[in-house]
Parts: C-alpha cells; structure tokens; sequence
C-alpha cells in the first residue's frame, strides 16, 4: 500500500541498496522489494528481514510481507508463487505489521523475534546479543554436553583478566550446532562471577563482505558483569 511519494522511492532504494535488494513500485502504488542470487536461503532470509525493518522505520503505517521462494523475472518484475503467497500475506492489510511466509520464518532462525502461529506469522524486530537462547515448548532446557568447551573459554577469560594478554577464540560450527547457546551459557557464568568486564558484539553479514570496518559499525556495547 503507497503512504508515500514518488520522490521517496529514491530513498528508499539508496536505503536498500547495502543489501542487494531491488526495489519496484508497481501501477497501484505498491512496492515490491526483491533479492536474489546465489546466497545461502538463510543470509537472502537474514537481508529480507533487514530491508523489512528498514522500510518500517522509513514507513510505519504500510502493511508488508516477506515470503521466500522460486520466481521468474518478467521484465523487471518477479512472477510466480513467491509473489503471489506475499500478496496473499497483505490481504488483511495489517498496517505497520511485517507478515512473513512459514519458508522464511524458519530461516530467521533464532536471530530474529518472530510472533504468532504458522501461517499467521510476524516480524517483530532483530534479538539482542544478550536475549535468552529459544525455548522448547515454551520451557527454557539446561546447556548440557558443553562443558569442556565452556571449561577452554572460561579459563581463556580468566586468564586475560589475571594477566597482560589479550587471546582470541573462534567458536565454528554449522548452523544449527548450538554456538549461540553455547555464548549465552558462557555470558550467563561469566556475569555470575567476581570479575567485572565490558562486552563489545559486531555481527557480521555476507551481505556485507565487502564493507570495510563492517564488525566495527556494528558494535553493540553490553552490560558489565561481576558483581
């Protein structure tokens, strides 16, 4: 639904364009936002989200809808299912809700806060770093089966703060592997213990390889821990 002038289209496309999206206003005034390529479904998902949120907070008051899928490029614009199963999304008209498809609800993963039941699902906005891993059936479950590597990244700590030396850990795993688990759980007994420190996060995309300084501009400063 258009709230906005022509002359905000070009905004809008130098505010999309970090994340390789593509951005159409149809005749009825609609826009529809495509990206594409040969990505990983989850960073084409993860960039979707980000333009959704971007777009809210330049158009509050429009209805919008994320859904993921195979299309055909017609010209400039995509046809096939994809579109149609969006369209379908925005019949309610839901203004300043971002509806997305069950595909790309699942590819959000647990980075993202996602509301409602399937087939009536919402983007509500991006976790923080600091957010409770996800819950099943509702119910928070123990970190079990981690001890050895939270025994290496504790003592990696304690050994920085005892000492003049700065050490770096990289933590790898496909996805799905429990590796933010894995840093909430280390947060969560570091925060519980008697030295106090400052956690500086940046969050990398490979929508944004190319950026230099990414990490940097992306930092996020959290609490102190300790008591």
């Amino acid at each position: 639904e258009s709230l906005f002038d022509p002359g905000d289209v070009d905004q809008l496309r130098a505010a999309l364009q970090p994340y390789g999206a593509r951005l159409e206003r149809l005749l009825d005034g609609s826009m529809v936002v495509t990206l594409s390529g040969r990505g990983a479904p989850t960073d084409q998902a993860t960039a979707a989200a980000h333009c959704a949120l971007v777009l809210r907070a330049a158009l509050p008051d429009v209805a919008m809808s994320i859904s993921t899928g195979r299309a055909v490029l017609y010209g400039r614009l995509p046809v096939g299912d994809v579109i149609d199963r969006g369209a379908e999304l925005l019949r309610e008209r839901a203004h300043g809700v971002v509806r997305v498809d069950d595909v790309t609800a699942d590819l959000l993963g647990a980075r993202f806060e996602i509301a409602g039941a399937a087939g009536e699902r919402t983007l509500v906005g991006e976790r923080s770093v600091g957010d409770r891993p996800p819950t099943v059936l509702g119910k928070a479950t123990d970190c079990v089966g981690r001890e050895r590597e939270l025994a290496l990244l504790e003592g990696t700590f304690d050994e920085c703060a005892a000492e003049p030396v700065a050490r770096a850990v990289l933590v790898t795993a496909p996805a799905g592997g429990g590796k933010s688990r894995l840093r909430h759980e280390l947060l969560e007994r570091l925060g519980r213990g008697a030295q106090s420190f400052e956690l500086l996060v940046g969050r990398a995309d490979a929508i944004a390889s190319g950026a230099p300084f990414g990490l940097l501009v992306a930092k996020r400063v959290g609490r102190a821990g300790g008591p």
